[in-house]
């Protein structure tokens, strides 16, 4: 309705105010409302994982109980509103979570907006919340531990997972989204590394994609027919993920003799025979026969960090970190595995007998 200024309100005797019909904007508000009345609401969430029923689905629920329940009461009540005679639109401007009443009841004050011609009016309303609680059919499944149909196995290319990558692990699955962390049955910690049970196939190849990319390494898949139904083969799909746990600068063993892993390219490592300084080449999946080693051991020749400060048609000069000397070697006598070196910058070396092989920089923690 078009205000009208000289107007006077039958109910309040007040003149100069917008109307809506027969009343000024306010009494229209107090006798009518905006929005007919609404009922207490039901809210049932997941003491698990925070998740909500809404339209008889499970929704991700927010950081706390109370936004969740603010969350719920936004999208349920913007479908419920129904406007007053007299209003055109209604909306729902905001709901704040005003108090707790006990035994699983909240208070929410819901400001409502509405629309009249051109006059906007607003009205705020308090009404009661029962929240009640149900473990989803996710949680279930994952409390359960079935439902799956795919299992990723995550284990290191040499020895076991620490607890610090197992972590890292968890921390980056979280963060692959709700459609990734939903379809996750269980993450069991095992004694060499960490096993996933996965609900969806596509999603656990997704997954296994996901971490290879993130930390390099090696997957391979096997299936096991459990069934058929619908004349498709059931099953479970197992996905072994093989990740680098060791990178340039690690020092492993294998039957008796010591490496110092140089390079990694594509699947291969290349290796520095500490002892005849030649180069060995071998497959990532064959790293697994090796033995990564993480105390200090004794060589035939001296792990060094250098840092390269100068060089001349002859020689290259460096600086020893530790000791802060400083170390001439001739051109001759210096095998780079490093790629182009750059001055001012440190690296790892070994020098056998008269040799010195310059490493790289990349130092991996222990496993």
């Amino acid at each position: 309705m078009v205000s009208v200024s000289s107007r006077i309100c039958p109910k309040c005797g007040v003149s100069g105010r917008e109307f809506i019909s027969a009343l000024c904007s306010e009494c229209y508000v107090k006798v009518y409302g905006l929005t007919y009345s609404i009922e207490p609401l039901e809210f049932t969430n997941c003491g698990l994982c925070g998740s909500y029923r809404f339209q008889g689905e499970w929704v991700e629920g927010s950081s706390s109980i109370e936004e969740s329940i603010r969350e719920y009461a936004l999208l349920y009540l913007s479908r419920k509103i129904k406007p007053t005679f007299a209003i055109d639109e209604v909306w729902i401007k905001d709901v704040r979570v005003s108090s707790y009443e006990g035994r699983g009841v909240y208070g929410l004050e819901v400001i409502i907006a509405g629309r009249s011609g051109n006059v906007i009016v607003e009205e705020s309303r308090i009404i009661s919340v029962k929240v009640s609680r149900q473990v989803c059919p996710i949680c279930s499944k994952r409390i359960l531990k079935s439902g799956y149909s795919a299992i990723i196995q995550v284990r290191p290319v040499i020895g076991k997972l620490n607890d610090s990558i197992k972590r890292d692990i968890g921390m980056f699955l979280s963060s692959l989204g709700s459609r990734v962390s939903s379809s996750i049955v269980s993450i069991e910690s095992t004694r060499d590394g960490l096993d996933i049970m996965v609900e969806d196939q596509n999603i656990a190849r997704l997954i296994a994609s996901k971490i290879r990319s993130k930390y390099g390494g090696l997957t391979s898949e096997s299936f096991k027919v459990t069934g058929m139904k619908g004349g498709e083969k059931k099953g479970i799909l197992s996905i072994s993920t093989r990740i680098l746990n060791v990178g340039v600068g690690s020092i492993l063993s294998y039957r008796g003799s010591t490496y110092i892993l140089v390079g990694l390219t594509g699947l291969k490592a290349s290796l520095l025979d500490t002892s005849e300084g030649s180069i060995v080449e071998v497959k990532l999946e064959d790293l697994r026969d090796y033995k990564l080693i993480t105390r200090e051991v004794k060589l035939d020749g001296r792990i060094l960090r250098l840092k390269f400060i100068s060089e001349s048609k002859e020689s290259l000069v460096f600086q020893d970190n530790n000791s802060l000397t400083v170390i001439e070697h001739p051109r001759d006598k210096i095998r780079v595995l490093a790629g182009k070196m750059t001055l001012g910058l440190d690296y790892l070396a070994y020098l056998l007998r008269d040799t010195l092989y310059v490493i790289g920089v990349s130092l991996v923690e222990e496993s």
